[in-house]
């Protein structure tokens, strides 16, 4: 009889802690991100369709208070610029902007107090060039995929700017036609290199750092020439 009311309790309290999981939404009301929506309650991202205005974003992220979110995505959106102070804190791990024009990326270098790991710019059209100088602060990121995403000379701004953190650089159908000599010599923790569908002719060993870490370079359809560059 013992046995049979423990074994009840066991399942009682299983119970609870199941439902209790399942229950967990870290999401906040949907009136606090709106027009936005936050989307994956248990590991939470803000999606955004079809902004117009700075001040949607900077109202919906300041109505969130202290809350922090995996990403913020933005999809279908025509806006002056990304409002720095809003989007680079430690509220956002992750930017991804697909289908947008900008007329700038940042509206001003950010601070360096920020949590900002992974950006990806998808089908974005800048009217001004990409910016790097405005990544200077952006020490903990590791991923930057750009694609379809016009980028047209890896520079000096991109060599000073881009974090030593970065692992994986991802630049598809940019229209990029020139890298300058040591652009990723301060690359050190780069693994993954893709710069595919450009109009790259000069690729020099000067460019990558040494020793370097990479372990995956797909520069097109030239992929077999790059051996020497893991020594």
């Amino acid at each position: 009889m013992a046995t049979k009311i423990f074994l009840t309790k066991v399942c009682v309290l299983f119970s609870v802690l199941c439902l209790s999981f399942a229950d967990e939404d870290l999401c906040p009301p949907p009136e606090t991100v709106s027009p936005c929506k936050c989307e994956n309650p248990d590991d939470p991202y803000i999606h955004c369709k079809k902004i117009r205005e700075v001040d949607t974003i900077v109202n919906m992220v300041e109505r969130t208070g202290g809350m922090k979110f995996k990403y913020l995505l933005l999809e279908h959106s025509s806006l002056l610029y990304l409002p720095t102070k809003a989007l680079i804190t430690d509220k956002f791990e992750g930017l991804m902007v697909n289908n947008a024009t900008l007329g700038a990326l940042f509206d001003k270098p950010p601070s360096s107090h920020n949590s900002i790991k992974t950006i990806i710019l998808t089908d974005v059209i800048l009217q001004r060039s990409l910016q790097f100088e405005k990544f200077e602060k952006l020490t903990k990121l590791e991923n930057l995929q750009i694609l379809h995403t016009n980028v047209k000379f890896l520079g000096k701004a991109f060599k000073k700017s881009i974090s030593p953190a970065l692992t994986t650089l991802y630049m598809g159908s940019t229209k990029t036609s020139g890298i300058t000599d040591g652009a990723f010599e301060n690359l050190k923790s780069l693994q993954y290199l893709y710069i595919t569908r450009n109009h790259i002719k000069k690729v020099t060993r000067s460019m990558f750092p040494s020793p370097a870490s990479l372990k995956t370079i797909d520069w097109q359809f030239v992929f077999t020439f790059f051996n020497f560059l893991i020594i």
